[in-house]
């Protein structure tokens, strides 16, 4: 991780992630996470409260293997480095944040998810193994 405030957050895709390519055949992937909140009223019933959306940049294989493994809608983790981008419109100044990703994947909190490794230098594209959980072998009936 590069110097700069860290930050993870956690929310919904608003978009399937498109991979696209820089000139010198990395890839990359921007993505936006909305994460809202809610909660009860005095009532007792749910009430849904601001939404922040967070713009994230995945670079190279982890851009690969997530837009190869979540699409729009589905709960994510994203953690990397905060960022800050300076532009102006007719005149005034402005800023925006983002985050340069060091990891993301399904949050499974509330889901579950099946994992196959790729090769180190294939990127997303080629699996090689699966990493699913091994059953475990038993001679006699348990109990």
């Amino acid at each position: 991780m590069s110097n700069g405030a860290s930050i993870t957050v956690t929310g919904n895709l608003v978009a399937d992630p498109e991979i696209r390519f820089f000139s010198s055949g990395d890839a990359y992937c921007n993505i936006t996470v909305a994460v809202g909140s809610r909660k009860k009223n005095e009532s007792g019933e749910w009430v849904d409260g601001d939404t922040s959306y967070f713009d994230a940049t995945l670079i190279g294989s982890l851009a690969e293997n997530f837009a190869n493994s979540v699409t729009k809608g589905t709960r994510v983790v994203v953690t990397g480095t905060q960022t800050q981008r300076h532009y102006e419109v007719d005149g005034q100044k402005r800023s925006s944040y983002g985050i340069k990703a060091d990891s993301a994947g399904p949050d499974l909190r509330w889901a579950t998810a099946s994992v196959t490794k790729v090769a180190k230098n294939e990127g997303g594209s080629a699996p090689t193994r699966s990493a699913a959980p091994a059953q475990p072998a038993f001679d006699d009936e348990p109990f």
